[in-house]
């Protein structure tokens, strides 16, 4: 009984460390672009760092635009998010990325994030 009490709380407490943890930049990355691939624009939305200087207007725009630019005919959507290069130095992150559409077209994306203060990854920019 005693063991599987003791085990029964090393369990728990390993739940509630990784409960807090937050996913890596590269998989933030990862769910923008396949969200902006879906048309899911309110979620893509969520992986970008709010700016006091940038509507909500603006940035429904510019995830519209990424999508367009992945479902264009040369492109057909996106196949694939390829991580192809990941750095973090404190709380900030440079994550390259490489898209490949479904007609093989490939685009090359460097995208920075920082981490905020509920230590969560935001992208910043997108070059």
């Amino acid at each position: 009984m005693f063991h599987s009490k003791k085990i029964a709380t090393i369990i728990a407490a390993s739940a509630f460390s990784l409960a807090g943890c937050s996913p890596a930049p590269s998989s933030v990355v990862e769910d923008f672009y396949m969200n902006v691939a879906n048309g899911n624009t309110k979620k893509a939305m969520e992986f970008i760092e709010r700016k006091s200087d940038v509507s909500e207007t603006k940035m429904e725009i510019a995830v519209a635009a990424a999508y367009a630019d992945l479902n264009k005919p040369s492109c057909g959507g996106l196949k694939d998010v390829e991580v192809v290069y990941e750095k973090v130095r404190g709380d900030v992150a440079k994550v390259t990325v490489e898209l490949v559409c479904h007609f093989d077209e490939k685009k090359k994306e460097n995208v920075i994030l920082t981490k905020n203060d509920e230590g969560v990854w935001r992208i910043t920019s997108i070059e």
